[in-house]
C-alpha cells in the first residue's frame, strides 16, 4: 500500500511533537524518547506498525545503552469457519536492551546501528464471532527470548533535543 510510508511518516512527526524534549543533551548524559517504526515478520502477508519508549544512556559521545519498551498488533489469519468467522491476532511487547552506536553524533542528522537482546511477551488470542455453541477462542501468551539488529537516523534539532 502506497499510503504506509505516509502514515508512519504522520506517526512519526506526531511523536517526535509529543516527545519534544526528545532525547536529553544529545552527545552524552540520558535520554528519553518515543520511536515507530514498520516491522513485517518473514511469514505474514503485511507488515504492521510499532511504537514504544526508549530510555538512552550515553557512556561516550558515539556509544550507548538504550532500554526500549514497545506495542505491536499482527492481524495473522482471517478466514470462515462454517456460518462464523475466525480471526486470530497476535499482540507483542518487545522489552530490549541494547548498545547503539552513533558514529557521526556531531550531525544534524545522525544516522545510528542499534543491536542487542531481550524477551518478546507475545499474546496470540482467536475470535469467533458469532460465538458457536458459546465457544470461545484459545488465548495463549509466551515470552521468548530474541536478538535483534537494525538501524535509525537520529534530527539533533538543538542541544538539548532531537527526534
Amino acid at each position: 500500500m502506497k499510503s504506509k510510508p505516509a502514515l508512519l511518516l504522520t506517526i512519526t512527526l506526531g511523536l517526535l511533537f509529543l516527545a519534544s524534549e526528545g532525547f536529553a543533551d544529545i552527545n552524552r548524559g540520558l535520554g528519553v524518547g518515543l520511536f515507530t517504526g514498520y516491522a513485517k515478520a518473514v511469514d505474514a502477508d503485511d507488515g504492521t506498525y510499532y511504537l514504544g519508549a526508549a530510555l538512552e544512556k550515553r557512556f561516550l559521545k558515539v556509544l550507548g545503552l538504550r532500554l526500549e519498551a514497545g506495542y505491536r498488533k499482527d492481524e495473522l489469519l482471517q478466514g470462515a469457519l462454517g456460518f462464523s468467522a475466525v480471526e486470530i491476532e497476535a499482540t507483542q511487547i518487545p522489552l530490549l536492551l541494547s548498545a547503539v552506536v552513533h558514529p557521526f553524533s556531531d550531525f544534524m542528522v545522525s544516522p545510528y546501528i542499534i543491536g542487542g537482546g531481550g524477551a518478546y511477551i507475545t499474546q496470540t488470542k482467536m475470535t469467533i464471532s458469532p460465538p458457536i455453541l458459546g465457544l470461545k477462542g484459545p488465548e495463549e501468551t509466551e515470552a521468548n527470548f530474541g536478538y535483534h539488529l537494525g538501524a535509525g537516523v537520529e534530527v539533533n534539532l538543538g542541544e538539548h533535543i532531537s527526534g
